[in-house]
Formats: structure tokens, sequence, C-alpha cells
């Protein structure tokens, strides 16, 4: 389909545009591969793998004659096809190629093999492919060792292409295939993968795991993980769950994190209109995850973070990354994106099944006041640099995985429900699940299934949301006509309409609320400006332009504090979040304050709600909040509790608050409120050496409290305690947990700059350097960014020579370019040194001019006097 928002734009706006200079659009398939076969010896002792990985593989090319596998680091031994040997090159060096090698691309050849069939194929004609190998992959599959952390672990993350680091694949997603896992580790180990585990074997010491996936994935969804793992199993409605967690998790633990993951998929099932398309679901919690959560088919990988105990629980739940990751069984890995550039497809799609999980948990309102949060997110993502979901042809120069991709992605659908209704809604999900299962789908594909669904062709709705840029700016005024009972407003789109940003059609509803009632009426803004006339029966005392807050937009429209106070008093869920947030400039008005406190103390209220509320005070200094916030610091509410004592930070010299706060500290059972409370102790100017005495208490409590390291090492930071500074350093050693390294570094750096900025610094520069070659990937990224802020010289080499190692391009291209900064910041400041030193010459040489002149001026008025 062809889409005129891409020929619509010139000038400037298309110019941040170019073509994929990152190959995130999949490359053309010579071959389908139908089956792959791993078999794989795990060696923790070396952090290594060892075996092979068998394909079998259909021609889509009439003489088909050279296999290109995706493959990088890796040790080929051996290749046959069939069972017979075949030539093959890997690495391949662009100045050695072989004659019956056809490369377009020295740079991609880097990370291809390339085999020589001895036949060629026939179209459809299948092979058997088998490569035998080893390697030690820095990224891909992620081996944590014993001294780095807990306990032994390895963890594989595919997604986008690392699965290459340590599987020989054809590594894009528009390629789906079965799947076995054979994996050795060591006893008392367990392995696990995709699938269903089809056996389970001890032998020699070690223990062999096999699992068997019958419905095809994607390579990137190819997954391992193995560990002394505790594994605790339910089983609901013919479906086996898995809650695969660190040595020594109770099982108690274990569903108190992991616990809604049955009704999730309920609700999912009951939704989508599609039964779960697996016989397992497994949820593993690994050691220094990169991101949150990743859904592998069957075998969902989550962050470590998510296994918190009943004190963090009291302020924290991670409902949303379970339902995110779970809803993604059907959207990403039933139905996956054919090209990188349709990601929203999977992630918008997972973004928004957090929302209808939402929906079935909590109401419908919650879903509105939850859904703020996205349209926000897409306002500033808008702001900052405006650009579409979909680009054809085209993408953006830069990380592929943006907010964008997830919140407007959820937004869209929030918007498309609302236009069709949910009955249609959901019919349009199941058609289109039903319809692309196990395959690949494009936007254009979404696009059919709903005019197949509904009848109704909204190709303009899928240009302006998804292959335009921006939101919409209304600003609308109201004015009521008491003598002919009309209320008239006016709607303006104020945006700038150029390039890729247009005028936008906005289906929606308006509520008017007068004495007798509230009426809902239908109208669509499709002009730059216009007049909406509605019959009302009095004054209205609560107009809603877009009821239900479907769309994502900046809305300017005058409303009086009584207005506001209507709103938040007879409002829905997500006007009064509207409202709680319009009142915040009267906060310390009465009438506005008794309003906000009733929000805050009401328990039926939506937490979101309520602490909102209670935010909206955080401008005030007066007796009765400081009061007010007090009282709150005992609510049974845990995230009330932890909001009001950061609070309280604003009520410095009020007698009786430092003893509050440490109270708070050593009491509150919420390991977020103590770290809120200590925060505030070091803001109101608590005595350093009993502050710096709560920031090691806190740092030294047991527990899954990883946060209290953190919030003890800022707080040690803000107060200048750099006799602490030993102690900071060994926080930041390897072996202590990735949650609070980063922090400690940081806070070591900073400690190191104070005690003195020369040698201790350079010591400080020196040993962070050392970090470099950390294992994990984010722990690089943060060490490199600290050693840019000290900005040391000595730090020029070890940074470029990581850089030169280093297999994660993202990471190598920061190591480059900070060496460059703090080289060329050097060079500058030497010649600010020379500028210096030549100015200070010629001062000099000024000062003996001006002695020689007065000199000279002297001796020729003693002259004129004495001729």
């Amino acid at each position: 389909m062809e889409h005129y928002a891409l020929e619509q734009g010139t000038g400037a706006g298309l110019a941040q545009y170019a073509p994929d200079p990152q190959h995130l659009v999949a490359p053309s398939r010579m071959f389908n591969t139908e089956h792959i076969r791993l078999d794989l010896d795990i060696d923790f002792d070396n952090a290594s793998v060892s075996g092979n990985v068998q394909q079998r593989l259909r021609s889509l090319k009439p003489g088909l004659d050279v296999i290109q596998l995706n493959c990088s680091g890796i040790n080929v031994q051996k290749v046959t096809v069939d069972g017979r040997g075949v030539d093959f090159e890997y690495p391949v060096d662009s100045g050695q190629l072989t004659s019956w090698m056809l490369i377009d691309d020295a740079d991609d050849s880097k990370e291809t093999l390339y085999i020589k069939l001895a036949t060629p194929l026939a179209l459809d004609q299948v092979v058997n492919l088998r490569i035998d190998y080893d390697c030690s992959p820095q990224t891909g599959l992620y081996f944590q060792m014993k001294d780095e952390g807990t306990y032994p672990e390895v963890w594989s993350q595919g997604e986008g292409e690392a699965n290459r680091y340590w599987i020989p694949c054809f590594d894009y997603p528009n390629d789906k295939a079965s799947y076995e896992g054979i994996f050795r580790v060591p006893e008392g180990f367990y392995a696990l993968s995709n699938g269903n585990l089809l056996s389970r074997e001890d032998k020699d010491g070690k223990t062999e795991f096999h699992w068997s996936l019958e419905q095809p994935q994607v390579s990137y969804l190819i997954m391992l993980a193995a560990a002394p793992y505790e594994v605790h199993e339910q089983e609901h409605n013919g479906v086996l769950y898995q809650y695969v967690c660190p040595p020594g998790t109770s099982r108690a633990k274990a569903l108190q994190c992991f616990g809604k993951t049955p009704d999730m998929m309920d609700c999912f099932e009951d939704r989508f209109g599609i039964k779960y398309p697996f016989e397992k679901y497994s949820q593993v919690v690994v050691q220094n995850f990169i991101f949150g959560g990743m859904e592998n088919t069957t075998a969902t990988v989550m962050n470590d973070r998510l296994l918190y105990d009943e004190f963090q629980a009291l302020t924290y739940d991670d409902t949303d990354t379970i339902s995110h990751e779970l809803g993604h069984q059907w959207w990403g890995d039933m139905v996956t994106m054919r090209e990188w550039n349709h990601m929203w497809l999977n992630e918008g799609f997972a973004k928004y099944s957090e929302e209808i999980y939402r929906g079935w948990d909590l109401g419908e309102d919650a879903v509105h006041v939850s859904m703020d949060g996205a349209h926000r997110s897409v306002i500033r993502n808008d702001n900052r640099n405006a650009r579409p979901l979909v680009t054809e042809f085209y993408n953006r120069i830069d990380d592929r995985n943006n907010n964008n991709i997830y919140d407007k992605g959820a937004s869209v659908l929030h918007m498309l429900r609302s236009i069709i209704g949910d009955e249609l809604f959901f019919a349009v999900l199941k058609h289109y699940g039903n319809k692309h299962r196990f395959d690949f789908a494009e936007t254009p594909d979404l696009q059919t299934s709903v005019k197949e669904v509904t009848g109704q062709n909204l190709d303009w709705f899928f240009e302006q949301w998804v292959y335009m840029a921006g939101h919409p700016k209304l600003k609308v005024a109201q004015k009521w006509d008491r003598e002919r009972d009309n209320l008239t407003l006016s709607i303006e789109q104020t945006q700038e309409v150029k390039d890729l940003v247009p005028l936008f059609r906005l289906p929606m509803q308006v509520e008017v609320t007068t004495a007798s009632g509230a009426r809902l009426y239908q109208i669509q803004v499709d002009k730059a400006s216009e007049d909406f006339n509605f019959p009302v029966d009095g004054e209205p005392l609560m107009v809603i332009v877009d009821k239900g807050d479907w769309i994502p937009k900046e809305l300017e429209m005058e409303r009086s504090r009584e207005q506001w106070l209507f709103m938040l008093a007879h409002g829905e869920g997500i006007d009064r979040m509207h409202a709680i947030r319009a009142l915040k400039q009267w906060a310390g008005n009465d009438d506005v304050f008794t309003a906000l406190a009733a929000r805050v103390n009401d328990t039926k209220e939506h937490r979101y709600l309520r602490t909102e509320a209670l935010d909206s005070m955080a401008d005030l200094r007066d007796d009765r909040t400081y009061e007010f916030l007090v009282g709150i610091t005992s609510d049974k509410e845990g995230r009330l509790r932890r909001d009001s004592a950061g609070m309280l930070r604003n009520f410095k010299g009020r007698e009786g608050l430092a003893e509050l706060l440490v109270g708070l500290i050593h009491d509150d059972p919420a390991w977020d409120v103590k770290g809120r409370a200590l925060d505030s102790l070091v803001s109101i100017d608590y005595e350093k050496e009993k502050c710096i005495e709560e920031c090691l208490h806190v740092i030294s409590l047991s527990g899954d409290k990883h946060n209290m390291v953190r919030s003890g090492l800022n707080a040690l930071d803000r107060l200048r305690a750099d006799d602490k500074v030993d102690m900071v350093r060994e926080l930041a050693a390897p072996g202590n947990s990735r949650d609070y390294r980063h922090t400690a570094i940081g806070t070591y750096a900073n400690m190191m700059e104070r005690i003195d900025n020369g040698s201790r610094k350079q010591e400080g520069a020196q040993y962070i350097a050392t970090m470099l070659d950390d294992s994990w990937s984010r722990t690089r990224q943060s060490v490199i960014g600290t050693l840019g802020r000290l900005n040391m010289r000595d730090s020029i080499e070890p940074l470029r020579n990581m850089a030169q190692l280093e297999e994660v391009q993202w990471i190598a291209d920061y190591a480059y370019r900070t060496a460059d900064e703090i080289d060329s910041f050097r060079e500058e400041k030497v010649k600010l040194e020379d500028l210096d030193a030549k100015l200070a010459e010629l001062q000099r040489q000024v000062e003996e001019l001006t002695k020689t002149v007065n000199q000279l001026n002297r001796e020729k008025q003693e002259q004129e006097i004495n001729p």
C-alpha cells in the first residue's frame, strides 16, 4: 500500500529520515527454515558452549548454491549438508574472498557464515544442514559466574538480532521454524527452553534436558536459561505454569509475584477470543537481566527485581510487566511483525494487553486513568521529535526500541477501540490473530482485518496515527446562551500542520452536565477551527471534551476553580485526575485543600488518584499541610506513606521532624518508605554524623533491599561523606549486585573528585577503568559514562582498547566517542593553558613597558624642571 504521508512532506521535517543504515529492514530470504535443533554442552567453568545446530531448510530460489547464515564470534568446526561435508567460509576477510563467494557488503560478511552447496538446489528442495561449533559469547548468551553473583547461571537474550552470537542461524524476524533444544548442564541445574520438556536424564555428572516446540517461532525467541533453580509449578485449565526462581525461593514468594498469571491467562483467552496457543508457560527470574522481561515463546525471562519480598510489595508490584510479557505470547510470538519497522504490532499490542488486564482486574475506569500516562508519553515524545510509528522503506537513524512503539502503539489500539466499540474491537483481534496464527503481519494486515470484520474503511485512521506524526493540540472555548438554552464549543486545532504532522480527524464524545444530569453528544473535529452547538436545559456545570480521554492530545480549555471542584466531585476517574492536576495551582485555598485531602483519605479511590492528590500539595509549606503529611505517614497504603515521607523534605526546621523520619527509617516495614525518609532527613540538614549513621544503617539492611543500598549511597554522596570512600569502593567492586553497583561507581567517582582534583581523581578513574571488561553490558555502559565525566587523559587508551574488543556495537561506539571527547577536551585545555601563558607573558611585557614609559616620563619632567 502506498501512503501519501511520505509524499506530502518536504523540507526540514523529512530531513530527519534516511535510508536504513542499521539494516533493520530484514533482507530477502533464499530459503525457509523449517526446523532448528540445538544440541549443546554448557560449560560454566569456561563460560562457553559447544555442540551443533541442525536446520532443515527449503529452497526459495532455483539454483541456490550458497547458504548464508548470521554468525558472529563463533568457532565453526565443520559443516555438513545431508550428511556430507561441504566448503564454508567464516569469518570472512573482505580481502581474502574465495571465487565462489559474492558479497555485496564487506561489513555484513563479518557476521555471515557462507556455506557452499555441492549441488545447487531446485526450487522447494529440502536439505538438512548441520554445523558443529563452539563459542564463548559476550552478548546474546550471558554467563553469570559464581564470583560475580550469588549463583552460577546462563541466560539468553535474542531480541533484536543477538542469537547469532551463540547460534548460527537466519537471525531476522521474517522466518519461522519449529524447534528442539538439547542442553547438558551440571547436575543439580535446571535448563529451561522453549516448548515442552520431552526428557530429563542424568549422564556422567551432567543432566540433559530435551525441549521441543512444535509451533514455529522466529529465531530471536529461541531461549536458554540454566542454573540451580527452584521450580514451582501449578496447572490451570490444562496449561502448565512454571515459576523458575533463584535457589531457595519459597513457593509463597513465587506466588506472591506471579500468582495472578492464571487469571491473566483467563482474561486474555476471553478478550482475545483465542485459547493460549501453547501447552505450558514458564517465567524464569534471572540475575542481572538487561531488560524488565523478554517474551520468548512459552518461556519468558524476567529481571530479578520482579521477585520482591513482602516489604517491597507494600509499595510495588509488577503486574504490568507480567501481563505485558504474557500478552506477547499472542502478539509477538504467535503473530510476529514481519519487519522491525512494524514493531509496534508486537510492543503496542503487548502494552495494551496490560490495559486489557487492568480493566479485567480493576475496572475500566482504571484503564482510562492508566492510559493517561501513555498519552502523556506520546505527547512528550512528539514535542521532542515527532515521528511516525511506521515508515515504509525508511527507518529512523536511532534505537528502534523507543517509547513510541509502546505508548503510541497502545494509544492507537485504545483509539481504535473507542471508534468501533468493544465488541467489534475484540472481534478484530480474534480475526487478526487467527488469520496470521504462527505467521507474520504488517500494519496493512491489521487494517485489512478491521475492514473484514467491521466493514468500515479506517485507512484514514491508520494514515494519521501510524504513518504520520504528531498529535492534536486543541483550544476549546465555551459559551452558554442562557436565553436560547444553547452551549457553543469553539474548537481549534493549533498544532503546526506541516511535513508529517496533519490536521487531524477526531471522532469523539462531548459530555455536558447540568443540574438535571449528563448528556452525551457525538461530534467529529476535522477542521482547523469549528463551532459546535449543543442544546442544554440549564447552565452547564461540567463539560468534558473527548469523554473518556481516548485521544492523546493537548487540550487548552479554561475552567474556573469551582468547575474543577465540581469535576473532582462528580467526574469519572480520568476526569478526577485532570481536576486534581488543575487544582494544584489553588491547593492552598481552603476549599481546594479540603477536597484534595478528602480524595487522599478516600480508601475507595484508586491509588493512582490518591497519590496524585497528595502530590498536588507538593508546593505547600504551611502548618496545615505539614500536619496532614505527618498523619499520612501512618496510612495503611504504603505508596502514600512513601510519598508523604518524601514531601516532608520541604519542612526543614520543624520540631520533631527529624525524630519522625528516623522512626520511619527504623520502623516502617516498606523499603521505599525508609529510602524516602532518609532522603528527607538529609534535606532538612539533620546533624551530618547522625545522618551518616542512618545511611550506614540503611545500607546494612537485609532482604530484597538493593534499592536501600542505592538510597544510602545517594545520601552519602549528598552529605559529601567522603571519608566513606573505601566502603563505597567495596560496593562498586565486581561481586556486588549490579542493582546498586552503578550507583556505587558514580558515588565513588564523585568522592574521589571532591577529595582531590589531581592524584586521587586519577586513582579513581584508573580503578573504574578496570571494570571496562565487565561481563554485563549495562555495567560497561555505566563505566564509560563515569570515565567521561571524570575526564582524565589516562582513560583515553583503556576506552579505545575496550572499544576495539567490544562485540556490542553501540557500546563500542559510545567508548570511542567518549575517548574522543576526553581527547578533544584535553586538547582544548592545552590550547587554553597555552593562551593563558601567552596572555600572562603579554601582561608582563605590558607591565615592563608601562614601567619604562613611566620612568621616561619622570626623567622628562625632571629635565623640564631642571634644564
